[in-house]
C-alpha cells in the first residue's frame, strides 16, 4: 500500500520525496522497526549509500553487539592458536 504525503506537508518538513524516504528508512531503522535490507529497499538508495545517510544522521549502520564480540574473541583465539602451533 503506497504512502501518499501531502505536498504542504513535505513543503513544512523542507524535505523532497526522495528526502523524506530516505529520512524516514533512517529513523525506522535507528528504532528497530525495519532491519537493514527493508530500510535500505524503503529509502530508495543502494546499501552503501543507505550507510553514508545513516553516518550523516549519527545512526549507526553497523551495530556491532556484545554477542558479535564475544564472537570475535572466540575466533580470534582460535586464529592465534592456530598461528601459534604452526610455529613450533
Amino acid at each position: 500500500m503506497p504512502l501518499i504525503i501531502p505536498d504542504e506537508t513535505l513543503e513544512a518538513m523542507k524535505l523532497t520525496e526522495r528526502e523524506a524516504r530516505i529520512e524516514i528508512a533512517v529513523r525506522l531503522y535507528d528504532a528497530d522497526v525495519l532491519n537493514a535490507p527493508q530500510a535500505v529497499r524503503l529509502s530508495g538508495l543502494d546499501r552503501i549509500s543507505f550507510a553514508g545517510a545513516c553516518g550523516e544522521r549519527n545512526v549507526d549502520y553497523y551495530r556491532y553487539t556484545e554477542d558479535s564480540l564475544e564472537q570475535d574473541l572466540k575466533t580470534l583465539g582460535m586464529i592465534r592458536g592456530e598461528h601459534a602451533a604452526g610455529r613450533e
